[in-house]
């Protein structure tokens, strides 16, 4: 449920911004008649996410059990590889994403008001689809069922709430720390979803078995209040495959130092 409270806070959060921004240079620059267009492409982009998860869903209960499992192995690596470009692309372009957001409202307002919808639901939308491949996937990891659908309601809920505010200026929260930090944690659940697409792949015989690389059973058992908050929040297998083993701490070693990177970088350290 915590897995899925800080997917919805995090990516809820940043298509709240977006919306904010665009919303806010069209009043800026008096264009207040345009705004309805936004909004249809935020409800169409919507529209699109859910559908997608219930589509997943749908699919999934339909299927034999070998099936499932290529379904929830290719999703699961599909997810880790939108999640880390989302994570990365947040962290490179967050400073220069509201002028860019701007020019691009000028320009579809000089050809026509429909494409002000079509920017709308295009920037939503990859949002959406990206965050509802990821909650599925990270609900069937955790293996938390409903329980992570509700933790990603409250998590979207808990993100409008805190974007209306910060829109209003009733709210000041340093962004920058908040998706660093939060980018971070992403990186760890992501490397545990890698992780459990390879033990999907490993039943398939797609990849072969390598047997146990150690077992930390014995610090946290099965149904242990560590072992099962471990695993709602970072998707924690304690007895990986070598195989398995070796894709978690390879892609941590790689990724997040490349990600800590960003923030280092010259441009990120210049003010907006």
């Amino acid at each position: 449920m915590f897995a899925n409270f800080m997917i919805g806070l995090r990516e809820g959060l940043e298509a709240s911004l977006i919306i904010g921004i665009l919303i806010a240079y069209l009043k800026k620059t008096d264009r207040l008649k345009q705004i309805p267009k936004i909004v249809y492409g935020v409800i169409a982009a919507l529209a699109t996410a859910v559908l997608a998860g219930l589509g997943l869903s749908a699919i999934d209960a339909s299927v034999s059990t070998n099936v499932e499992i290529t379904i929830t192995g290719i999703t699961s690596l599909l997810a880790v590889i939108f999640v880390t470009w989302m994570v990365f692309w947040m962290a490179k372009t967050a400073r220069h994403l509201s002028k860019e957001l701007e020019s691009k409202v000028d320009t579809a307002l000089e050809n026509s008001g429909t494409a002000l919808f079509v920017i709308a639901y295009l920037t939503v939308v990859r949002e959406g689809v990206e965050t509802s491949i990821f909650l599925w996937t990270a609900a069937k990891t955790t293996g938390e069922g409903q329980y992570a659908w509700l933790g990603a309601l409250l998590g979207l809920v808990s993100s409008a709430l805190l974007g209306y505010w910060i829109y209003k200026g009733m709210l000041k929260i340093n962004l920058g720390r908040f998706f660093k930090y939060t980018g971070n944690y992403l990186l760890v659940l992501t490397a545990g979803i890698l992780e459990y697409a390879i033990g999907e792949f490993t039943e398939l015989h797609w990849l072969p078995e390598t047997g146990t690389a150690f077992n930390l059973g014995f610090l946290t058992p099965a149904g242990s209040p560590v072992e099962t908050f471990l695993a709602a929040t970072i998707a924690y297998n304690p007895a990986p495959t070598l195989i398995q083993a070796i894709a978690w701490f390879g892609f941590l070693a790689i990724s997040v130092p490349l990600y800590l990177r960003q923030y280092r970088l010259p441009w990120a350290a210049k003010k907006p």
